[in-house]
């Protein structure tokens, strides 16, 4: 209980202030207010910031590291000659605590390592591709924090282990026979157990071998018949995307659903489209275009390969900001309201 109370103080704290701080800066501070109120309130954030999960950490630390992303490129290059002294410590210690951010990101889970060379990109090339220092602390950071856990791992099992073994058993199980061309998010008892389909002559490896070994026969299944993997995938975006009710989800489960997603859906899709429509220079060099990438990117990748609903949570993070955009857009087309959106924006 001690654990869960520190833990839903510091990421009932941080996550609407960081979701304010974005908002603030792409939009203006009343959509900053509405996007940290929207994540304060927002019903999945509040049951999983109580839930001994990586779950509440990680969005945090992935909030961290966009906002920290779009400071690095609104400082001046750290190596251009007409920066100040002032600047360039400055942007090295952006760069640091980038990479601290990530780092902690990627312990939690190994899949953000595939988001990392995106957002190093987009950094690079919206700051005028001057920034690598800043950049290169940020990915000595991360290797630093990772190469202890690399050594562990081999020290066990006498082998290659980056940080964990979940890959090969997350595509295996993901894109087994089993499911057809329809991907169930949890096993039904019907169709057994997840230990049940790994092949008897594997089960007496170790650990690191055996998910080795099952990351090759995943991508065997996809391979020999990518057809049906691009119609099972096709079938993980409404299990990814549910926002109604379901029979074999618990009361608790539905209640959180409907009051955060359910709701706040039309409001973060509309805040998407005005926020595209609305744009005045290139995209690509925007900080919007690093928000619309990451939700782009992380859901691709969940659609791939697993889908649960609570591995949408770190993109509702990023769409609740879309959402508050959104309610301060349609609260300044009412008449009594629009002249104090005005003034406060």
């Amino acid at each position: 209980m001690v654990a869960r109370i520190i833990q839903a103080i510091i990421v009932g704290l941080l996550q609407p202030y960081l979701a304010y701080r974005i908002a603030k800066y792409l939009f203006n501070p009343v959509t900053g207010l509405a996007a940290a109120i929207l994540t304060a309130f927002y019903t999945y954030f509040i049951y999983y910031s109580a839930t001994l999960m990586t779950e509440p950490f990680y969005i945090v630390a992935i909030l961290a590291c966009l906002w920290i992303s779009i400071r690095m490129v609104r400082r001046e290059p750290v190596d251009d000659p007409g920066s100040s002294d002032s600047e360039m410590p400055e942007n090295l210690w952006l760069g640091l605590w980038l990479g601290l951010m990530l780092g902690i990101a990627v312990l939690m889970r190994q899949l953000f390592l595939l988001v990392v060379p995106f957002v190093f990109l987009w950094i690079w090339w919206a700051s005028g591709k001057r920034i690598w220092r800043s950049l290169f602390i940020s990915g000595l950071t991360i290797v630093i924090m990772v190469i202890p856990f690399t050594v562990f791992n081999y020290l066990r099992f006498d082998r290659f282990v980056l940080l964990n073994t979940n890959a090969g058993y997350a595509l295996f199980w993901s894109n087994h026979p089993i499911y057809g061309t329809k991907f169930v998010p949890i096993l039904t008892d019907e169709m057994g157990s997840y230990h049940e389909l790994i092949p008897e002559e594997l089960l007496s490896l170790d650990e690191a071998a055996l998910d080795q070994e099952l990351l090759k026969i995943g991508i065997r299944f996809i391979t020999e018949d990518p057809l049906r993997y691009l119609a099972l995938s096709i079938s993980r975006i409404p299990p990814y995307f549910i926002f109604w009710p379901s029979s074999s989800s618990s009361l608790i489960s539905n209640v959180s659903r409907v009051s955060s997603f359910g709701i706040m859906l039309p409001f973060m899709l509309y805040g998407l489209y005005r926020s595209f429509v609305n744009r005045l220079k290139p995209l690509i060099k925007q900080p919007l275009f690093l928000l619309y990438m990451f939700i782009i990117i992380y859901t691709a990748m969940h659609i791939l390969t697993w889908t649960l609903v609570r591995y949408r949570l770190p993109v509702d993070a990023v769409l609740v900001i879309f959402a508050g955009m959104a309610i301060v857009d349609l609260m300044g087309r009412v008449p009594i309201l629009k002249k104090w959106v005005n003034s406060a924006a």
